[in-house]
């Protein structure tokens, strides 16, 4: 009995390892590789385009209602943090992602009121997070020389 076992053991052992070799020795199946399709992702600016890679930023009418409100809630959030009053001046770029909230990414220009009636503006690249509880904040808020394009 001891002996039928031990060749039971043997047996089952040596076919585990025909098996296991059989299958190191096939090629690997051929698979679709898009990592070499993807756009780059390797910008650090919140600004960079990611426009074709799935849940990137879309393209936003600037006189969409939901930006708009974003964009002065963002303002207004800023201001408060720098003790000062901004006031939108032109909205030159709108784009939103879709996160567990939304990202709204704005280029701007800013009107800052100062005394005397002398206006300064300033044109600024911001990120304004808009969570699921309709909470706002500011992720990113950077002034900049110019806004690329304009998205209609």
């Amino acid at each position: 009995m001891r002996k039928n076992l031990i060749t039971l053991l043997f047996t089952l052992l040596f076919c585990l390892l025909w098996v296991a070799d059989g299958y190191a020795q096939r090629p690997p199946p051929k698979r679709n590789d898009t990592a070499s399709q993807m756009p780059s992702v390797g910008s650090s600016n919140p600004m960079a385009g990611d426009d074709d890679m799935a849940g990137g930023y879309t393209a936003r009418k600037v006189t969409d209602k939901e930006v708009l409100a974003a964009v002065k809630k963002g303002i207004a959030l800023k201001a408060k943090e720098m003790k000062t009053k901004y006031k939108l001046e032109t909205l030159f770029k709108a784009e939103s992602q879709v996160v567990a909230g939304t990202n709204y990414r704005v280029c701007m220009s800013i009107a800052l009121p100062r005394k005397g009636g002398i206006v300064e503006t300033f044109k600024v690249n911001a990120v304004i997070f808009k969570s699921l509880e309709n909470a706002y904040k500011v992720m990113l808020w950077e002034q900049v020389d110019s806004c690329e394009t304009v998205v209609q």
